[in-house]
């Protein structure tokens, strides 16, 4: 583990930044929501290439999010994944794995995963589940990075 961790003083340097990487910044959604309208915000603030993902297990319910995204003039294009089998993580894993495929060998992945954070401790029990499994998912790829960006309700 020591020999993995030591930090080289030869060579290039590892604190540089990498030649001709880019961040590549998905957004995973449900609905346009305050909560995704301040993870868009951050996002915009780290990355110029933001895709949105949505998860689509109901085919009106995806008419209806497309057109809501599209009145909100986010500037952020909305990537909607068909998930026949009502599963929301299996599409969203096979998106990034091809985002994997497809990116350069310097570009980043960056995952961010909105959630809400409950006034009460014990409301986070109901909340957010789905968003922590697909951290715990995701955390152990190379070269994806996962953020979650909490925010805080009043009530």
């Amino acid at each position: 583990m020591a020999e993995q961790l030591h930090l080289p003083t030869e060579g290039p340097n590892p604190f540089a930044a990498p030649e001709n990487g880019r961040n590549i910044v998905v957004v995973a959604i449900s609905s346009p929501t305050s909560v995704v309208a301040e993870t868009i915000r951050y996002a915009k603030m780290i990355s110029k290439d933001i895709i949105a993902l949505y998860v689509a297990t109901d085919l009106e319910e995806s008419d209806k999010i497309r057109a809501k995204w599209g009145q909100c003039q986010t500037g952020v294009p909305l990537v909607t994944v068909p998930s026949n089998y009502r599963l929301i993580l299996q599409p969203i894993l096979d998106f990034i794995e091809k985002l994997e495929r497809e990116k350069r060998p310097n570009d980043y992945i960056t995952v961010l995963i909105p959630e809400f954070e409950t006034k009460k401790w014990w409301h986070r029990f109901l909340h957010n589940q789905t968003g922590w499994i697909l951290r715990t998912m995701l955390i152990l790829r190379d070269n994806v990075i996962v953020t979650t960006i909490p925010y805080h309700l009043k009530k």
